[in-house]
């Protein structure tokens, strides 16, 4: 094996040869922080993955504050879309999430997403099972999905990505038909 001479940096007659002298330490030097990134980097993506909730979760307090809140509000909405007499709908409501996202008051929410499972309080029940934009304002607005915002993708724009999962994808959450049901001999 042939040994390649050794060079005084302080002997260096110019820049490149400096230069020349102090490469294999910074390859190296390269090598090691290119490595130390590449596992930062897998080690973050795996905690995410990990860590990550596909479904908001709501303070059980302040999801029940919400629900009393924004359930009679629906159920005049709904009444009001559905039939021609006001209050003749009862609604099921299950908040999942909150604009802003962080809100940990009911003060704080600007807006509730929620699932509404909704029938008529008629003799031929009909009803609707539907996730609810309620925007608290004043004024009181509701982003209501209608066939057409489903058929037209035009629904996606109408809740927040985060909340697509849980709103647009899945199955309405587990309970709601005996909330229902509850809701319907409350107000009989």
């Amino acid at each position: 094996m042939v040994e390649r001479p050794r060079m005084c940096l302080a002997a260096a007659a110019s820049p490149t040869d400096v230069w020349i002298a102090t490469m294999p330490r910074l390859r190296t030097r390269s090598v090691v922080a290119a490595a130390v990134a590449v596992t930062a980097l897998t080690a973050s993506a795996v905690w995410y993955a990990v860590t990550r909730t596909d479904e908001a979760v709501l303070d059980a307090a302040l999801a029940a504050r919400l629900d009393a809140h924004v359930t009679p509000l629906i159920e005049r909405r709904m009444s009001e879309e559905w039939t021609s007499r006001p209050h003749l709908m009862a609604c099921a409501v299950r908040p999942v999430g909150v604009d802003p996202e962080l809100a940990t008051t009911f003060a704080e929410v600007t807006t509730v997403y929620v699932w509404a499972s909704c029938e008529t309080l008629m003799t031929e029940p009909g009803g609707t099972v539907v996730p609810v934009a309620v925007h608290l304002g004043p004024p009181v607005r509701f982003d209501v999905p209608s066939d057409a915002d489903w058929g037209t993708g035009r629904v996606t724009g109408m809740f927040p990505d985060r909340l697509h999962d849980a709103l647009l994808t899945g199955e309405h959450p587990d309970g709601l038909p005996a909330e229902l049901k509850a809701r319907k001999r409350e107000l009989s």
